[in-house]
């Protein structure tokens, strides 16, 4: 049920928010490419994302502090709209510098 409370069932249009299991979906975005050498771990965030407003945070550093920010801005708690570019969104979110 997509909601237990009014009995609504899951249809194929049933939006659910997947919470902390990004986590998992940006390591495999960035360490594939990156055992393939498409990318480098090294990488500013910038050189992937350009025009992001955000500090020049490496692809790695994403990936260590994912879950605890550390200071760093990343993307946590904003939602990508049906259809919309992840990029977008992360344009959105980002505070400005």
């Amino acid at each position: 049920m997509a909601d237990l409370d009014r009995r609504t069932p899951i249809t194929p249009d049933t939006i659910f928010d997947v919470g902390s299991v990004s986590k998992q979906f940006t390591a495999t975005a960035v360490l594939l490419p990156a055992e393939k050498g498409n990318l480098s771990i090294s990488d500013p965030l910038l050189k992937h994302l350009p025009g992001l407003p955000a500090r020049s945070v490496t692809l790695a550093q994403v990936l260590l502090v994912h879950h605890r920010k550390a200071g760093l801005w990343l993307p946590t708690g904003g939602h990508v709209e049906v259809g919309e570019d992840p990029a977008d969104t992360v344009r959105r979110e980002a505070p400005e510098e």
